[in-house]
């Protein structure tokens, strides 16, 4: 089988299962526009298991703690560990970039981009 054929039968499951979602998967701009980047796109992997792997310590962190107790709390435990492994693969020193976004708050001024080069 062709990979234009697994292609074109993937996307007739998604469209038959997802129904009454917004987000058409054949709509350009929509998800067909990513969904095969990895056949496409040197480097892109097929799976987000470098995602998960990243942030499992915080996951395993949350489940031991049990959580927290307030929105603010739990706000920073997404954030701070997404935004210590972005660094962390754009080789960018974590402490330094949320040292600057600190800074940045409270002189009332927008963080600076954790986009590595914008």
């Amino acid at each position: 089988m062709e990979i234009s054929e697994i292609q074109e039968r993937f996307r007739q499951i998604l469209e038959k299962h997802l129904t009454g979602n917004n987000e058409s998967p054949t709509k350009e701009g929509g998800r067909k526009s990513w969904l095969w980047s990895f056949l496409d796109v040197q480097g892109v992997e097929p799976t987000n298991n470098a995602s998960k792997r990243a942030v499992r310590p915080a996951v395993i962190w949350r489940k031991l703690s049990f959580g927290t107790k307030r929105v603010r709390g739990s706000r920073f435990v997404e954030t701070i560990p997404t935004v210590v492994e972005t660094c962390h693969r754009q080789s960018r020193n974590s402490f330094e970039y949320l040292a600057a976004a600190i800074q940045a708050h409270c002189a009332g001024q927008p963080a600076p981009s954790i986009l590595s080069g914008v």
